[in-house]
């Protein structure tokens, strides 16, 4: 049952109850898989399920993906391929590991280090991760701009040295 509500792409519908989660005016998101009753997403998977879709939703409106080339990604268990996977840089694959954390300090390692495994596991040229910032919305498109993006200095090194970053000017004392 773990895995059906995690492989959230498949799922026909997302339905909200009558249930409560514990918290006042709060509803749990019960799922059903090809008509059938799998269980109630978490409020912790509902948070992540709605910040990978806005992520989802900015990147494919900034680049007019039209046809849906980024997309959330499925899970793999041990071999996950990041959360959202369509995005090129420079033409070469990349994959984000999307994170919505209250409280993001001591993680940051943590979680390149997941997004690095999973680009790996993807067969990915770039890893990123994409980490909700306190105080901005997923409510508008420039909100969800406003989101931070973390990744090694090998992997910024790699795209400037594709051109895509230009040359940064240095200050003159």
């Amino acid at each position: 049952m773990a895995d059906s509500i995690r492989n959230l792409s498949n799922l026909a519908a997302l339905e909200r109850t009558g249930h409560q989660t514990g918290r006042t005016g709060q509803e749990q998101l019960r799922i059903f898989r090809r008509g059938e009753d799998v269980g109630i997403l978490s409020r912790q998977k509902q948070k992540g399920t709605a910040f990978e879709s806005a992520v989802v939703k900015y990147l494919q409106a900034v680049s007019n993906d039209t046809e849906g080339t980024i997309r959330r990604e499925v899970l793999h268990g041990k071999t996950d391929e990041g959360d959202i996977k369509g995005l090129k840089v420079n033409g070469k694959p990349a994959i984000l590991e999307c994170k919505n954390y209250s409280n993001y300090a001591g993680h940051l390692s943590d979680w390149l280090e997941q997004a690095l495994n999973e680009a790996g596991n993807a067969d990915a040229d770039y890893a990123f991760v994409v980490f909700k910032r306190r105080g901005s919305g997923l409510s508008t498109l420039e909100s969800i701009g406003d989101q931070y993006v973390l990744t090694d200095l090998r992997t910024l090194a790699k795209i400037a040295n594709l051109g895509i970053l230009a040359p940064v000017e240095r200050f003159k004392d």
